[in-house]
């Protein structure tokens, strides 16, 4: 693998096994054309990935942004990580992909599945969140106050207490109406996940 791939977290092995098809064929057909011209060893033999860096400095800045926005299902972590991605993708289409040796290709096109990947992860965050706002009314209000809490906001007392007034209404309103929701199969998914947000909510 190459020295520059960088990229560790829970779904790695998965996206690892999703993109070997297409890195085989990738080094085939580079190193194949790199042997033809009598220069395959020299390329295969590369020391490191070009991409290395750049892989790294990914995984920082991604890393950063997770400690910055660490509420699930927030508007606003999901917009910013959402910008992120695409932005790094920008510059994948940029730096090109024909300069790079081997390695270098093996890392661009490995980068280029994970943002993708991750922006398909965001949009169905995004369609999980909507089946289950209706939920969790008072996670907005929460959010909204965590929001102000990591950008180091002078507290409003009167605000907050609104917030936290809306909160409690919100969940005695959602109380009183668990009866009557039908409990269907997807019903019962979703109000699932809805307890597991709740319980990240509190942490």
């Amino acid at each position: 693998m190459p020295q520059g791939l960088r990229l560790a977290d829970h779904g790695a092995a998965a996206r690892a096994a999703f993109a070997a098809p297409v890195v085989f064929m990738l080094v085939a057909a580079v190193s194949g054309g790199a042997l033809a011209q009598g220069r395959g060893a020299s390329v295969i033999s590369a020391a490191a990935s070009e991409m290395r860096d750049t892989v790294e400095l990914f995984s920082a800045d991604r890393a950063g942004l997770l400690r910055r926005y660490a509420v699930e299902y927030s508007p606003v972590r999901r917009e910013r990580l959402r910008r992120f991605y695409g932005e790094w993708r920008e510059r994948l289409q940029r730096m090109g992909f024909d300069r790079f040796a081997v390695e270098g290709r093996i890392d661009w096109v490995l980068l280029d599945l994970r943002l993708r990947r991750e922006l398909e992860l965001l949009a169905l965050e995004e369609r999980r969140w909507n089946e289950m706002a209706s939920w969790v009314p008072f996670a907005t209000a929460i959010f909204d106050l965590e929001e102000s809490r990591r950008r180091l906001e002078s507290p409003n007392g009167e605000r907050a207490a609104r917030s936290i007034a809306s909160v409690a209404a919100a969940a005695d309103s959602l109380r009183r109406g668990v009866g009557q929701i039908e409990r269907s199969r997807q019903n019962r998914i979703v109000a699932l996940r809805a307890a597991q947000l709740v319980d990240a909510l509190r942490r």
